[in-house]
This record gives C-alpha cells, sequence and structure tokens, in this order.
C-alpha cells in the first residue's frame, strides 16, 4: 500500500482536517468524499475496503483517540522522510518517531499486560504455598502478602518500556528470536538518542552527513519502519502491509550473537542452514547467512573470535559456489577470514578474491569500497592492506 493512505486521511482538503475529529456530520460527508475518491483505487489493487476500516476505529469512540495519535504521528514521520530521502539529516528524529507510535501501542496494552503478571505470579505464589502446606485459611492473606513483594521486584506494576514493547509484539504474532534481538537493539539505541550520548566520531563512511547521528545503520530505521507498518496495520484490521515486514525482515534481521557461537559449535543441530542456505540470495530462518555473519562479526568482533570463526565455518566457506549471485558473499567473508591464522582458509581467501577480478564484473577499484565500513568498526586488516598495495604496483593507480 503506498504510504499515502494514512497521511491522506489527515490531510485531505486542507481547512477542514481539525473540524471532521468533532463534528460528526462533517465527518460523514467527509469520509464520503474520500471513498469516493479513485486515490486508493488502481489497476492491481482497490484499498477501498482498508479505507473503511481505517475510518470505523476512527469514528469508533473507543479507539478514536489512539487512532488520531497514530495517524498523526505517522504523518509527521513520513514528512521528516520525505524531507531527508537519503537518510542522512532526521534519521535520529525519524527513528524517535517511529518508536513514539510503539509506545502508543504498547501503552494501550498496558493494564492486558498487568492483569496477567498478576495471575500469574498470584497462581505460582499459591503453588508455592501449597507446597509450604499453607491452611487454606491462611492461603489468600499468604498471597497477597508475598504479591506486593514479589510484584514489585519484577516490576510487574509498572513494566518497562521494553517489556510493553516485547509483549505487543509477541501479541502480534512478531517473537522470533531475530525479532527480539532486534528490538532489544533498538530500544538501546532508541534510549541513546532519547538520553543523550556523545555523538563525536572520529571515523565517517560515505555518504557524509551534515551531522551526526547515533544510529548507523540505515537498514535499522528500514526494518523499524516496516515493523511499525504492520502494527499499524494490525490495529486497523488491515492487512496489506503484512507481506512488506516479512519480506524486510528476512533480508536484513541479523540473529543473536549467541545464535551464530551455537552454530560455530554444533552445526548439526541447524538443518535449515546448508552449503546452499548460507547464501545470502537464498538464506534461511535461522537468519545465518554469509552477510549477517560477516555484519555480527565486524559490529561484535570481541564477541566473535575470528580464527573460531573462520575454523568452524571452513567446511562451508570452501564449498561456497563461485557464481554471480554469490560475489558480495565471496568478497566480504574472503577479505574478513584473510586476517585468520588458518593457513589454508587465507590462502582459499586470495584464491576467491582473485577469481572475483579474473571472471566477474569485480574490479580492482571495488576492493577499497569495503575499507571506510571496517575503519568505522575498528577493524584491522593488514593482509588485505598488503594485498590492496600489490594490486596496485601491479596495475598502478586504481
Amino acid at each position: 500500500m503506498p504510504p499515502v493512505m494514512f497521511s491522506v486521511v489527515t490531510k485531505y482538503h486542507k481547512g477542514r482536517h481539525s473540524l471532521f475529529l468533532y463534528n460528526s456530520e462533517i465527518f460523514y460527508a467527509f469520509t464520503q468524499d474520500i471513498l469516493r475518491s479513485p486515490i486508493f483505487q488502481t489497476e492491481m489493487n482497490d484499498y477501498s475496503k482498508d479505507l473503511e476500516k481505517v475510518l470505523f476505529k476512527i469514528n469508533d469512540s473507543k479507539y478514536k483517540n489512539l487512532s488520531i495519535s497514530l495517524l498523526d504521528r505517522w504523518r509527521k514521520n513520513l514528512n521528516l522522510e520525505n524531507e531527508d530521502l537519503e537518510s542522512n539529516l532526521y534519521r535520529d528524529e525519524a527513528l524517535l518517531g517511529l518508536f513514539q507510535i510503539l509506545e502508543l501501542l504498547s501503552n494501550s496494552r498496558e493494564d492486558e499486560l498487568k492483569k496477567i503478571a498478576e495471575s500469574k505470579i498470584k497462581s505460582s505464589l499459591k503453588e508455592y504455598a501449597s507446597l509450604m502446606l499453607t491452611r487454606n485459611d491462611e492461603l489468600d492473606n499468604y498471597v497477597n502478602d508475598k504479591y506486593k513483594i514479589v510484584s514489585t521486584a519484577l516490576g510487574a506494576k509498572s513494566p518497562n518500556f521494553s517489556t510493553k514493547i516485547k509483549y505487543l509484539l509477541s501479541k502480534n504474532g512478531i517473537d522470533s528470536e531475530n525479532d527480539m534481538y532486534f528490538v532489544e537493539s533498538v530500544i538501546k539505541l532508541r534510549n541513546a538518542i532519547a538520553h543523550g550520548r556523545f555523538l563525536f566520531q572520529p571515523i565517517f563512511r560515505w555518504p557524509l552527513t551534515p551531522f551526526f547521528n547515533i544510529s548507523q545503520n540505515v537498514s535499522e530505521f528500514d526494518v523499524l519502519r516496516s515493523l511499525v507498518k504492520r502494527l499499524i496495520g494490525n490495529f486497523f484490521e488491515i492487512s496489506t502491509w503484512n507481506s512488506d515486514y516479512t519480506e524486510v525482515s528476512k533480508a536484513l534481521l541479523k540473529p543473536p550473537i549467541k545464535t551464530i557461537q551455537k552454530f560455530m559449535k554444533e552445526p548439526e543441530t541447524f538443518k535449515q542452514v546448508t552449503f546452499d542456505t548460507l547464501e545470502s540470495s537464498i538464506g534461511n530462518e535461522t537468519g545465518i547467512t554469509w552477510a549477517n555473519i560477516y555484519l555480527s562479526y565486524i559490529e561484535n568482533p570481541k564477541k566473535l573470535n575470528l580464527d573460531d570463526l573462520a575454523n568452524s565455518l571452513k567446511r562451508y566457506f570452501f564449498n561456497l559456489k563461485k557464481t554471480e549471485d554469490n560475489i558480495d558473499d565471496i568478497f566480504v567473508t574472503s577479505v574478513i577470514f584473510m586476517e585468520c591464522s588458518n593457513d589454508e582458509v587465507v590462502a582459499e581467501c586470495y584464491r576467491k578474491i582473485e577469481w572475483l577480478l579474473n571472471n566477474t564484473h569485480f574490479h580492482d577499484s571495488s576492493l577499497i569500497n569495503i575499507m571506510p565500513e571496517l575503519d568505522f568498526h575498528h577493524i584491522q586488516y593488514p593482509r588485505y592492506k598488503k594485498f590492496i598495495e600489490m594490486r596496485r604496483n601491479i596495475d598502478g593507480e586504481f
């Protein structure tokens, strides 16, 4: 669905959008006017039914305030994005705007979460009290007294932002390990932006930004935007955006570091990960691909030891097919594995890069494109630097 859907509700017919919220007759005329508009119908799709569901929620007193607040925040974020098509100027601000929407949605389920937490805690206390042979006439007093202590210790009466977001996602069927890992990561990012953090960066990546951004990866913003779109759609009971998040999450979500570490130690337990599905162009449900291994390593070099990584994935690396679809996988993996202490793996890295240069559209000039990213993450690459210097000596400047 085009993004205009959720912006037109409050932008359509300037001068009237502030009136329909309070006057039912004007609102009715306004909605009928929109429903007749061809903007929600294309040759391939008809979004008028989705629009009717959105307008129904807006006109329902139970959901009116939340509906309008969601649409307003979403429209504001669209304006920020339209002002910053390269995501260089207002990325931090737009990310916070998406979290405002998440907070609105998660707050709407807070009471529900508290009731479930209270029920589960009291049920567990009753079970424990029965083990202590507490008499039935004392059971309620025991549970109520201990509940105050336990609920305070667990934060059950005032769940934090992270807990509310995760509960919201679970109620929307978004609860995979990779989903939760992503949310935990961007919540830390949100806290850094909202509460202040030193912004200075000694190393920049291209394209240079006019301001320092705390959020470094455009992909994080892309995933979060798609996630918020899906949650807004679920709230309005429309499914148009579900496939968008499914596609984006499959392409961009990384697995937790602990998942990659487990794969390194026990690859046989990961039936979905094969020589073929490790290829980023194919992928698998775990999210363990060559591209994600590379990104996870450069972002967490202290948690993923390079020698352990190269030795455990040696068999897969040697069987990585030399095809056009695998050019990026071959290149980035060869660059980082080149610095390991396994001589066989290092030799294979040189062979694979030579194959890229001699048999594909990959050129010498492409060799230096990865260097700013490695520098940005403080990754050392002496062998690769020497390799580039040798190529320069042979072929001249590139």
